[in-house]
């Protein structure tokens, strides 16, 4: 896997990232002056809690990173479902799915047609990386990346992105 060392960087020249600031042994940072341009938000205005209200505080929007040794899936809810790749209809739950998580290809129970578990359609609630780019403190399904943020994405870092939403 390539290295995302530098992605953070680039993403605060984007605007996407602010300040950085610690927590713990993580590095953390603040949303860019640009975030409300390269992320949509669903329905209603939300109300995003923008700044900690005391130190230490980190119940309030901002962005880290996580890094894995090798790829992990990570889901919103167990009962999520997977859409087949081959006939898009939805079957088994992500408590179904899950075991099946670097052991075995997943045949679906439909048109037994047989997939791996990162070309399983999820609708944004599951997915497998090594990398991720986590908003915290915002509600699943309530903000989207742009394609523009996703361009960007691809081309700092020379490989294609998606999002999904996980509470994990």
């Amino acid at each position: 896997m390539a290295s995302y060392r530098a992605l953070p960087s680039e993403l605060v020249k984007l605007g996407l990232l602010g300040e950085a600031f610690e927590f713990g042994a993580e590095t953390r940072y603040k949303l860019g002056e640009r975030f409300y341009q390269l992320l949509s938000f669903m329905g209603c205005a939300p109300a995003l809690k923008l700044e900690p209200e005391k130190d230490g505080d980190i119940h309030f929007c901002h962005f880290r990173f996580a890094e894995q040794e090798q790829a992990v899936f990570r889901y919103l809810r167990e009962e999520s479902r997977a859409r087949c790749p081959h006939c898009r209809k939805p079957s088994d739950t992500v408590a179904q799915v899950e075991p099946l998580f670097n052991k075995a290809n997943w045949a679906c129970p439909l048109c037994q047609q047989v997939s791996s578990i990162d070309a399983i359609n999820w609708k944004h609630e599951a997915g497998v990386s090594q990398f991720f780019i986590e908003l915290i403190d915002v509600h699943p399904h309530e903000v989207v990346p742009t394609d523009g943020l996703l361009k960007e994405l691809q081309n700092i870092s020379g490989s294609s992105w998606d999002y999904f939403y996980t509470t994990m």
